[in-house]
């Protein structure tokens, strides 16, 4: 933290937030560079009031997590079974050859290599390094 500046983690991903004046209403939140107003409370009030952020604002500061959908495509990798994402071997715009081990996923404390079904492109990687993950839940997109 250097002055109002912050890195925060949240579900693995590092945000850069930048606080504006706090003497003044609403205050500038900076998340990402993506400006946001928040309101303050008045004086003598505990409570703070909600902040709205539309969703599609989420997809500008990177939120990519995508809901459970139990559909196969070619070229998405999704969780062949609930567990945790031990590693990721690869990032965006990675070339990768059918059968590469794109990451592992412990489930019943057993470490599973999910590979590559083709070879392409890695496009997305929606998760982290220690994220807990469904069955069927979207892990990669490859083209």
């Amino acid at each position: 933290m250097i002055g109002n500046t912050f890195k925060i983690s949240i579900l693995g991903k590092v945000y850069d937030i930048r606080i504006g004046n706090l003497q003044s209403s609403p205050i500038s939140v900076w998340v990402d560079g993506v400006e946001y107003r928040v309101g303050l409370p008045e004086e003598n009030s505990d409570i703070i009031p909600p902040v709205e952020i539309p969703d599609k604002k989420l997809s500008e500061i990177g939120v990519k997590r995508p809901t459970l959908d139990t559909s196969s495509a070619e070229g998405t990798i999704r969780a062949p079974m609930p567990g945790t994402i031990l590693k990721i071997n690869v990032v965006e715009g990675d070339s990768v050859t059918k059968g590469d081990v794109l990451l592992i996923l412990e489930s019943m404390k057993m470490e599973n290599s999910i590979t590559s079904p083709k070879t392409g492109s890695v496009t997305s990687v929606y998760v982290s390094e220690g994220d807990p993950v469904q069955h069927g839940e979207t892990l990669i997109d490859l083209k």
